[in-house]
């Protein structure tokens, strides 16, 4: 037999892909403002790194990215999700496919990584082919005149009281990019509470949400039609909600 199959040929890429993800982007993305806006609620030394990523940035992504979450948050991220090759357990497989799933940040493009990828697996032999690329959408607006955030903001604050609200990005290839021909502004959004055991069954088995977290749900969509069916004054930026 030869001295690497085309599964061992495979493996390796797949495994170099998945050891050399792409570089943190912290700062130039949505996370940015999360960060700010948690700052300010934060103990003096978590607030002074947050609020100086200029300075503390590779301290505090490195300390992300050991949180799966908030990996996919600063960086695009790369895991594969199928591979097959070979027909029969005494024949050598003449071929092998694997498709890997990348969640591409806001200031990546999918040119980006594909040149990035085809240079981390450096093997003339692994050809890569794109089964379906979908851009990043563009960040929404945040800003204090904005009605959309503001609006999610306040409904937010009415069903989950004791809570910080902060603009990030969503990690969820979700139908709201179908609605950016309508509209610039796009909120992808769940008010659901998930701990990190719950973060392991995401898209797994036994996914679920608490009662009250149910609960709380339905009250946030009955506040956020309340609250959309408000008159809101584009022309005064910094008015707070509450006060309409």
């Amino acid at each position: 037999p030869p001295r690497e199959s085309s599964i061992g040929i495979l493996a390796r890429a797949v495994n170099r892909i998945e050891d050399n993800q792409m570089p943190v982007v912290l700062g130039r993305g949505a996370e940015r403002l999360l960060l700010q806006h948690l700052a300010t609620k934060m103990s003096l030394p978590i607030r002074l790194a947050m609020s100086n990523l200029w300075l503390f940035g590779p301290i505090v992504s490195t300390v992300m990215s050991y949180f799966p979450d908030n990996n996919g948050a600063i960086r695009t991220t790369a895991i594969a999700s199928l591979i097959s090759g070979g027909v029969k357990d005494n024949v050598l497989p003449t071929w092998a496919n694997a498709t890997v799933s990348f969640r591409i940040h806001t200031v990546n493009t999918v040119n980006e990584v594909l040149d990035y990828t085809r240079n981390v697996i450096s093997d003339d032999r692994v050809k890569m082919t794109v089964i379906e690329a979908i851009p990043p959408s563009p960040e929404s607006n945040s800003a204090p005149d904005t009605f959309g955030y503001q609006v999610i903001k306040l409904s937010l604050a009415e069903a989950f009281p004791n809570i910080l609200t902060g603009p990030t990005l969503s990690l969820a290839n979700l139908d709201g990019r179908h609605y950016l021909s309508l509209t610039s502004d796009v909120y992808r959004f769940s008010p659901t509470i998930q701990s990190a055991a719950d973060m392991s069954q995401v898209q797994g088995t036994d996914e679920r949400i608490s009662v009250e977290n149910y609960e709380q749900t339905v009250c946030f969509y009955y506040n956020l039609m309340l609250n959309s069916d408000k008159k809101y004054d584009r022309a005064t930026p910094k008015k707070d909600l509450r006060e309409l």
